[in-house]
């Protein structure tokens, strides 16, 4: 099926090594600077008769490269997070968002407990992505500075992804104590295509075909497993089937 989509798109598209340009944030083994994590590990797969080529920035600069067109695609979207750009139907990953608050403070915490001033990091727009609550914002270049606003008490909770919220920690030297954790949501995570690309509905069409594929025959499982980013596989598991 994949092969004959190949062949009726334009020929232009494919008539030499046509060259996309990726623009992310650098996650450990799911991004580096090497490109060897499991994000471009997938690129390579979905689109093999592309040239890749990987930029990497922070989460708000790749998002300025798309919309500036010096990059086709940027990694780690939320579905439709800007109007410049377009999501696929399938989702490449998963953010499973945490709150994060002083378990002193708060040892009791009422239906209400998330109307209240939260603080995230720039560009995340939580907000938006749970209207379920009345949540004010506070947006930080980093979880130092997020964390000073926690115990301070400026704000009531940091709201992030569980895996990048431990290795910001990490490297920010912010110990794990004094804190609770508690899941708050997930939110699927996509590549987003620039519409400036002419062709940004057909790339979007090859990736949808592809990935449908990998996560049924278990290939991107197994990419998982092989990288080692996650305890818990973000889709439906595809082992004994």
């Amino acid at each position: 099926m994949r092969k004959l989509l190949l062949l009726i798109l334009p020929f232009s598209l494919f008539c030499h090594a046509q060259q996309l340009i990726v623009a992310t944030d650098i996650w450990p083994k799911y991004t580096s600077e090497q490109s060897d994590g499991l994000y471009e590990e997938l690129l390579r797969r979905v689109f093999p008769d592309f040239e890749m080529r990987f930029v990497y920035a922070d989460y708000a600069r790749t998002k300025a490269m798309v919309v500036n067109g010096s990059a086709d695609i940027w990694l780690g979207a939320y579905k439709n997070e800007e109007q410049y750009i377009s999501t696929p139907q399938e989702a490449m990953d998963a953010d499973f968002i945490y709150a994060i608050y002083l378990s002193a403070r708060y040892q009791a915490r009422g239906p209400d407990f998330f109307d209240a001033p939260a603080a995230w990091l720039t560009d995340y727009l939580y907000d938006r992505y749970f209207p379920q609550y009345r949540l004010q914002g506070y947006e930080v270049n980093d979880a130092t500075t997020a964390f000073r606003l926690l115990k301070a008490e400026k704000v009531r909770f940091i709201l992030g992804d569980s895996s990048e919220m431990q290795q910001l920690m990490a490297a920010e030297n912010i110990q794990n104590t004094g804190f609770s954790w508690q899941k708050f949501g997930d939110l699927p995570l996509y590549p987003a295509f620039s519409k400036q690309n002419i062709h940004f509905a057909q790339l979007m069409t090859i990736w949808d075909e592809a990935l449908r594929d990998l996560k049924q025959n278990g290939q991107l499982e197994a990419l998982y497993h092989k990288h080692g980013v996650r305890s818990e596989y973000p889709f439906t598991s595809t082992a004994g089937q």
